[in-house]
């Protein structure tokens, strides 16, 4: 029985040290290539498809992986298999962020997409990236905003695969891949027709009788709230319920569809609630200050505000408005916690881009100078504390 008792023991060391070499993390390409060739690994569990796309998404640089898609672990795995590539790749601090996000619908394991969509969504991808690239190229100190290239590519190259009667036709797998291309578009540019095709290629998941609890749900509510769809959002919220989901914010329009002017949406936090209010028409000279969420420029022009009390006085004598871009969604996060560091300088979102088509910043910050309501002048960037004195020489005339 000692015996025994032995090799049962020496048998379990053997295997306990077999999954800590299996276990073990990789911090470069390299070693994760060498790992991969050497035998199985948890990337195996993913579907081919899956997988590639994984490995597609990684960025490595110099201290290690810098970024990866969640869309492949998150849709294909379940909890343990997220935990298990987590691990390999040495981003556990992400297992429970992703375990939530993958939600509690079964795994959807498509085939690979077909050849024509696979290679039309690279080609999607490659204009995203090097449109973004060339817009970034023209940007010293600023952040590009919109995506008015990329909405015309995608009308262009995608108008007849949307179409109901063609995406019948299609596998699953392509409308996985049409759903994910339509809400890029969508998230970065509002654009309508984009959240119309959206909703067609979830319609037709939901004919099939697909699980969209993993992710597509979630992925079709964020892009109605995007649109500003937001009684359409908490509809479908209701439809498609999650624990943990953040609620639907309350939207209130006391100006209604007669309303002629220009109106903001104002966000309190504390009843998580949106109300639309007229923004006044200014007498004379006012400052629109357009910002976007993740925009370190924006961040740089609002702390130097913040600290030069003069310049902050003038600009609030000329009725400064800070907003949101007017084609961007309402990000009520990014706005609640604006408000919160910088009170003084409350973030409003515009009600439509229609109502605003003047103010439009395809870069942030941006200053817009307005005359009795019409545009004047439009600064953009903040390439430092010299763009003070520049704003305001153009907001009281001056030559240089």
């Amino acid at each position: 029985m000692k015996a025994r008792a032995r090799i049962v023991l020496l048998a379990l060391a053997l295997a306990g040290a077999g999954d800590a070499v299996a276990q073990a993390a990789v911090h470069s390409r390299a070693e994760l290539e060498a790992r991969m060739a050497a035998g199985s690994t948890a990337l195996d569990q993913l579907t081919p498809h899956g997988k590639q796309a994984f490995l597609d998404s990684l960025r490595w640089g110099e201290r290690g992986l810098g970024g990866f898609g969640t869309a492949p672990l998150t849709r294909e795995l379940n909890a343990a298999q997220i935990a298990e590539v987590l691990r390999l790749l040495d981003l556990e601090e992400y297992k429970d962020a992703l375990v939530r996000l993958a939600g509690a619908g079964a795994p959807l394991r498509f085939a690979a997409p077909g050849a024509d969509i696979d290679a039309a969504a690279r080609a999607f991808e490659k204009f995203r990236n090097d449109d973004a690239a060339r817009r970034q190229e023209s940007v010293e100190a600023s952040t590009r905003v919109g995506a008015a290239e990329l909405v015309r590519y995608y009308h262009a190259a995608f108008a007849d695969t949307m179409a109901p009667k063609a995406l019948r036709a299609r596998p699953s797998a392509d409308l996985l891949v049409l759903f994910d291309i339509a809400s890029h578009v969508v998230l970065v540019s509002g654009d309508a027709p984009a959240l119309l095709d959206m909703s067609a290629v979830f319609g037709e998941f939901t004919r099939r009788g697909i699980d969209t609890r993993r992710g597509l749900d979630d992925g079709m509510l964020g892009a109605l709230l995007g649109g500003r769809r937001f009684e359409e959002a908490r509809l479908f919220a209701a439809a498609h319920p999650r624990p943990g989901r953040a609620a639907i914010p309350r939207v209130a329009d006391p100006l209604g569809a007669r309303f002629e002017g220009r109106s903001v949406y104002r966000f309190n936090v504390a009843d998580n609630a949106l109300e639309r209010v007229a923004v006044p028409p200014a007498r004379g000279a006012q400052v629109v200050m357009v910002v976007d969420e993740g925009c370190h420029f924006s961040e740089a022009a609002l702390q130097a505000i913040g600290a030069d009390a003069g310049f902050y006085g003038r600009l609030r004598k000329a009725g400064l408005l800070v907003l949101t871009p007017a084609h961007s969604a309402t990000p009520t996060g990014f706005i609640a916690q604006w408000n919160a560091d910088y009170p003084q300088l409350a973030l409003r979102a515009p009600f439509s881009a229609r109502e605003w088509r003047d103010v439009d910043a395809t870069e942030v910050p941006a200053f817009f100078i307005l005359e009795d309501g019409q545009v004047r002048a439009k600064i953009s960037g903040w390439p430092g504390a010299q763009q003070k004195e520049v704003l305001l020489r153009v907001l009281d005339r001056r030559t240089p």
